[in-house]
């Protein structure tokens, strides 16, 4: 198995070498390529998504800002209420449907009854 290694990665080093011009210029204008092709980056992806994994799963939950309450209003309200916040440069307000863009892009919200839809919000 060694002596058919050493052989793959004697040949692989002289295409490399004999192309050594054109790759170089292909890795040096599309870094995107050189990260792909390297295994190292594989591997360290992996290492680091599981050490994320790992450490984010021994963390213990921690309740934030114990004393937000619920008035006496919404404490009797018979359905429970559901926000979502869309945060990001494709939600911009301008391509919303709901909120009168000419192309119907949001059909699920605009089918829900008690939809509020922001039009003059800034972050």
């Amino acid at each position: 198995k060694a002596i058919v290694l050493a052989g793959c990665g004697f040949v692989v080093g002289s295409i490399t070498l004999l192309n050594y011009q054109g790759l170089s210029s292909l890795l040096r204008n599309h870094h995107e390529l050189r990260l792909m092709v390297v295994p190292s980056n594989y591997i360290g992806a992996s290492i680091s998504y599981l050490r994320e994994k790992v450490v984010s799963a021994q963390k213990p939950f921690s309740t934030i800002a114990e004393d937000a309450k619920l008035n006496s209003t919404w404490a009797q309200h018979p359905r429970k209420s559901l926000t979502v916040l869309v945060i990001g440069e494709s939600a911009r307000a301008d391509n919303f449907g709901i909120l009168g863009y000419s192309r119907d892009t949001t059909p699920e919200l605009r089918s829900q009854s008690g939809v509020i839809a922001f039009s003059d919000v800034q972050s």
